[in-house]
């Protein structure tokens, strides 16, 4: 086999990964299978400071460990923010660079085994977001971090690209033998950004012109967190008010850390030793005895490390509405003693708590046409991937902005890992 380039993209909730080149003199692009399939799951359990275990693994061996030890998703999310330095594994301080490098490292040796060949010396093209962050100084802390856990990684040939214009890349090049002109509208909705690209095709196998590329850092899990807020934030701390020893001052739950909860990659940060001690020590000051058992939920969930659990009961029942075309509402779980949440939740009801949401989402795209300097009628083609593509709410806010272009999906989870080695 002759490979010419891999291709990596490093999700919010899955990793995926591709190559190209040449195999028995025909040539080759695919997706590689990373863990029982084409995904591995963006997840890293520690259950000491020898072992680590990723993907469906370190799911199955986190419960098989009682939920002892540290658990890690979505850290993707924590690059733009200066406030995450690390954490302790093992009373050991591990970078987050070096965290994010563990899990690159890990597929970096899944490709090795795959492929029988070392990569490390071998041309590999990372995605990126359109933006990491807002903030320029923000971006440009994610992007050199992102860069540094990759050296740790062991890759000394990479390149980075932008994952929508990968997801672009890879529809021109599925899409070759029957391409129109005219312009599409790529939008990459994932778990931790929503990207957009404008390109412009020829109707031949020439490569799409890019006019513009933008993103926002929010996408499904900022429809999570959204729901988190409006809805059990109150069971987890959010309305208790506690007294210090000697003080008159009624003081109510710093909002630096229940911000946190709805934030699966920041339940880290509630763990560090400073913010665990204030949470047990809340437990001799509270005013209102009938706030203890919602302090018992928000101890027992970072205790316990159930922020994963919290995360796929809340997902779970986003992709239940999402699929869901009758009007009957959908039961949210989540039980683990103390915690005890159940209670029905409808379509139109989750609709107006993501709302806010959808609408910042919207008018990035609504931007990326204007950066294009387009009209939105122009948009002859929208072409939706990445899992929260899947969310009617989502789907129908961008669809509005091109009431005439028509609707293509490519594969939701690896076209961007496709369009990384073209």
């Amino acid at each position: 086999m002759q490979i010419e380039r891999i291709g990596i993209d490093f999700g919010t909730s899955n990793t995926a990964a591709s190559v190209r080149g040449m195999r028995d003199g025909q040539p080759l692009h695919e997706i590689l299978a990373l863990d029982q399939g084409p995904l591995l799951k963006s997840l890293l359990y520690f259950p000491n400071g020898r072992d680590s275990f990723f993907g469906k693994a370190a799911i199955e061996q986190y419960f098989e460990n009682d939920r002892e030890g540290r658990f890690f998703q979505s850290i993707k999310r924590l690059l733009p923010n200066p406030d995450f330095k690390g954490t302790q594994i093992a009373n050991r301080f591990v970078s987050l660079e070096s965290l994010i490098a563990r899990l690159l490292e890990n597929v970096r040796n899944r490709i090795e085994t795959q492929l029988g060949t070392d990569i490390t010396e071998l041309p590999v093209t990372f995605g990126r977001p359109a933006l990491y962050s807002l903030d320029a100084d923000r971006e440009k802390l994610a992007t050199s971090r992102f860069l540094e856990a990759i050296r740790l990684a062991g890759f000394k040939n990479p390149t980075l690209l932008e994952e929508p214009t990968a997801a672009a890349r890879s529809v021109h090049a599925a899409s070759t033998a029957h391409l129109t002109s005219g312009i599409r509208l790529v939008a990459d909705l994932g778990g931790g950004t929503s990207d957009f690209t404008l390109l412009r095709t020829r109707g031949d196998s020439s490569p799409p012109e890019v006019l513009a590329v933008h993103g926002i850092p929010l996408a499904g899990d900022a429809l999570d967190s959204a729901f988190v807020e409006a809805r059990l934030l109150r069971h987890f701390g959010s309305e208790v008010r506690y007294q210090r020893p000697f003080s008159s001052n009624i003081l109510t739950f710093p909002t630096s850390l229940i911000s946190r909860i709805p934030k699966w990659h920041q339940h880290v940060i509630l763990k560090e030793k400073s913010n665990w001690n204030f949470l047990l020590d809340l437990r001799k000051e509270l005013v209102n005895p009938g706030d203890r058992g919602a302090l018992e939920n928000i101890i027992t969930l970072i205790e316990e490390n159930l922020g994963y659990q919290m995360h796929k009961a809340v997902e779970d029942l986003k992709i239940r509405l999402s699929s869901r075309t009758t009007p009957e509402p959908e039961e949210f779980s989540f039980r683990s003693h103390p915690i005890d949440l159940l209670f029905p939740v409808s379509r139109p009801d989750y609709g107006t708590v993501v709302q806010p949401v959808v609408e910042r989402i919207r008018s990035t795209a609504e931007k990326a046409i204007a950066l294009a300097g387009l009209k939105p009628g122009q948009v002859d083609i929208l072409s939706f991937t990445g899992g929260t593509a899947q969310v009617p709410e989502l789907r129908h806010a961008i669809a509005s902005l091109v009431p005439t272009a028509r609707l293509e999906d490519q594969d939701s989870f690896t076209a961007v890992a496709l369009g990384l080695s073209v």
